[in-house]
């Protein structure tokens, strides 16, 4: 089996390949050189049967100024350019082709063309020559028409190309002036607005602020001057609110301890909480005062703020009070309560200051938006008038430009190259005929390859090699005789005679552990040649040496004794019934070594007999008579004999002739001599033609055996191959060497 995985793998799978497409040219060139004349021929015919076609052409230049960009208003105004494309269609359209069709009818110089429009339209065609140039061409069968087709179409479109300009210059005018008049009744509606509001807000002068832009744009408008800001008053008044709340809250608690001291040991405040007290009183108004001032992100102020925390937290851990014995001062209580009402007295008149200046502010920040929406609309409308302004301007420098360029519009275009002939144009017959072979020969080769797709007829070795579990055995040519004869001994030098040595070496190498025993040649169908293949084959093995016996196993239509010269009248069938031992049904031919067994008279039932316990034991028994035994049977799909033979011998030698059976027939042979447990060694491709397709395939499969590596024989099978090629007998060539490389054709 490492033969086979190592001949099958090798096997391309493909399809078609380069070589394959020259094997089809080659082989049906006739195919595809009579498709191709053929449609010369018709080419020819339709060019020379074809009326004459005269083509005139007429050049006209069209400047292309640049166009401007317009950007006032919601419209737009009409294009002043039309573009290259857009004229060469208005060249080809009915209204140029009418006013022609006219001309050519009225002219007083040279004769008169009286023709209908719709003839015009389908005769001429426009083409764009960039930059500024426009081809209008003519074509008609009459020469003298298709000069005077493009010559009068070309002044038609001009004629058309003016009147257009001058109506869009006209167009454009007309927008202009209307535009002019629009932008200044707007300009005066908004300058109307502005002055209503100054009246109604009592503006008398506006204090404009200019930041580097334009007039009319990023402009700060300013009412009445700076309005005052009494924020920062509010902030104090509350700083001092907040102070003094601090000392009324300290007095009180003095106030409360002076009351309840009645004896000598008595509670009194604490001097350090009192020291920490108005540092905290006077840590939250400077906090108050910063907050006021900077943002709570500001350095100072976070500053501030973990200070009244710090103070916070030491008040937090020290007491209020502290017991003392002290003498009593009746005095004091009468003093803290006067400092207790002079304290509430102040921090009264501070909440009174806060709560008129919050309403100020409230007030003041009133009037300032309502200021600023007022600064807003009226630097809007300053903006607006300032645009408006500047349109004006514009509108009024493009109408006086239109003005001065109305007059100049026509005739921007002219027809810079007249028609002064018509060239024929169709039919070319040189051209027609090559184009027509051209298309024939793509066309042969197109149906080639279509026959060839189609063909399912085995032609290559490839065909028989999809399946890796079928070997390769070898290709027999065909050489252009009639392949009826013995080819190994009529013609030894011939490529058949050497293709059945390499169908030999082949088989040898396949069967390297063990020897070829007994060997069934069959085919899928009719004359496919497997009976000169089982002949040649068997006369091979006896020129090599081998002791050969041929068996004739087609009881059905046998042919091995028409071709080794034997008498068929006794043979396998007596030995079958038991009229005849085997020794004496078989013959000797003229080939020394090569003995045969023929069919013998033709039975009835040929299927039963070879399934029968005695063809079985005669296959044994003849193991002893010849080293190698080939048996011919009859076709494997048609009849049953060769499947019912394949369960009994050593190998099946399967045959395909190239271009007679299909892949279908093909597999299905493969498929029942599986089913019948047949050991198939592999397959051989007969009458391949050598033409120069086929030729690189016979050849590469030839010198397949002699390029790859060899591994060396077992030790069963040395006695077989030293006798390969055996000595040449008398009368009988020697055997030709292996080829070199410089000698393979490919």
């Amino acid at each position: 089996m490492a033969v086979q995985t190592a001949t099958t793998a090798e096997v391309p799978l493909s399809r078609f390949d380069a070589r394959d497409y020259l094997r089809m040219v080659l082989r049906r060139w006739w195919f595809i050189l009579s498709i191709g004349l053929a449609a010369a021929l018709l080419g020819g015919f339709i060019a020379w049967g074809m009326p004459k076609t005269y083509r005139a052409t007429a050049t006209v230049f069209v400047p292309q100024e640049p166009q401007g960009i317009f950007l006032l208003g919601s419209a737009q105004p009409p294009t002043e350019r039309v573009a290259l494309e857009t004229q060469a269609v208005i060249a080809e359209g009915n209204e140029v082709a009418v006013r022609t069709a006219k001309a050519l009818a009225e002219r007083t110089v040279g004769g008169k063309i009286v023709v209908d429009p719709s003839e015009i339209t389908q005769a001429v065609s426009a083409t764009v020559k960039p930059p500024n140039l426009i081809l209008i061409e003519a074509v008609s069968q009459d020469q003298y028409k298709a000069k005077e087709f493009a010559n009068q179409t070309a002044a038609s479109f001009l004629e058309v190309m003016d009147e257009l300009r001058q109506r869009q210059s006209t167009n454009a005018q007309r927008y202009l002036e209307s535009q002019v008049e629009k932008i200044r009744a707007e300009l005066e509606e908004l300058l109307l607005k502005k002055r209503q509001y100054q009246r109604m807000w009592g503006v008398t002068a506006l204090t404009t602020h200019a930041t580097g832009a334009a007039p009319g744009q990023g402009q700060t408008v300013t009412i009445g001057g700076e309005t005052p800001d009494f924020r920062g008053e509010l902030h104090e008044a509350q700083a001092n609110l907040a102070s003094a709340q601090a000392r009324l809250r300290a007095v009180e608690a003095a106030y409360r301890q002076a009351v309840q001291q009645t004896t000598a040991r008595s509670v009194t405040a604490n001097p350090i909480y009192t020291s920490l007290l108005d540092q905290l009183n006077t840590a939250q108004v400077a906090l108050v005062q910063l907050r006021a001032r900077y943002t709570p992100e500001h350095p100072a102020v976070v500053e501030m703020a973990t200070r009244v925390e710090e103070i916070q937290a030491a008040l937090a851990k020290t007491p209020a009070t502290i017991e003392v014995i002290a003498p009593v001062d009746p005095g004091r209580a009468a003093a803290l309560q006067v400092e207790l009402r002079a304290a509430r007295q102040s921090v009264a008149e501070l909440s009174a200051r806060v709560a008129s200046l919050q309403g100020t502010v409230a007030a003041t920040e009133a009037r300032r938006a309502d200021l600023l929406d007022k600064e807003g609309l009226l630097e809007q409308l300053q903006d607006q008038i300032a645009l408006k302004r500047a349109a004006y301007q514009e509108l009024l420098t493009q109408l006086e430009a239109k003005k001065l360029s109305v007059a100049s519009e026509r005739g921007r275009s002219a027809m810079v190259d007249g028609a002064l002939s018509a060239r024929a144009t169709s039919p070319n017959p040189l051209r027609t005929l090559i184009f027509s072979l051209a298309l024939g020969l793509v066309l042969g080769f197109a149906l080639v390859l279509l026959l060839e797709t189609l063909d399912d007829t085995v032609r290559r070795p490839e065909d028989l090699t999809r399946d890796p579990e079928i070997r390769f055995l070898g290709v027999i040519p065909w050489t252009g005789e009639a392949m009826t004869d013995l080819v190994m001994l009529t013609a030894p030098k011939s490529p058949p005679a050497e293709a059945f040595r390499t169908l030999r070496s082949n088989i040898n190498f396949a069967t390297i552990d063990r020897r070829p025993g007994t060997i069934l040649v069959t085919s899928a169908g009719a004359s496919e040649g497997k009976s000169i293949i089982a002949a040649n084959l068997a006369i091979s093995y006896a020129q090599a040496g081998e002791s050969v016996l041929i068996l004739d196993t087609d009881l059905r239509r046998p042919t091995q004794h028409n071709l080794l010269g034997v008498d068929a009248s006794m043979g396998l069938t007596n030995v079958l019934v038991g009229e005849l031992s085997a020794q004496q049904a078989i013959q000797d031919t003229q080939v020394d070594r090569l003995r045969i067994l023929p069919s013998g008279p033709l039975p009835p039932n040929p299927a039963e007999l070879l399934d029968s316990a005695r063809m079985g034991a005669l296959l044994q028994e003849l193991r002893s008579v010849a080293d190698i035994i080939v048996l011919d049977s009859p076709p494997a799909i048609m009849l049953t004999d060769a499947l019912v033979l394949a369960a009994q011998v050593d190998w099946t030698i399967l045959v395909a002739a190239a271009g007679q059976v299909t892949r279908e027939a093909f597999d299905e042979m493969v498929r029942l001599m599986r089913h019948a447990r047949g050991n198939i060694l592999g397959v051989v491709l007969n009458k391949l033609r050598l033409t120069a397709g086929d030729y690189y395939y016979y050849y590469y499969y030839y010198y397949y055996d002699y390029s790859r590596p060899r591994r060396e024989p077992s030790p069963a099978a040395s006695r077989r191959e030293s006798a390969i090629p055996p000595p040449p007998a008398a009368g009988e060539p020697a055997a030709p060497p292996p080829p070199s490389e410089d000698e393979l054709p490919f």
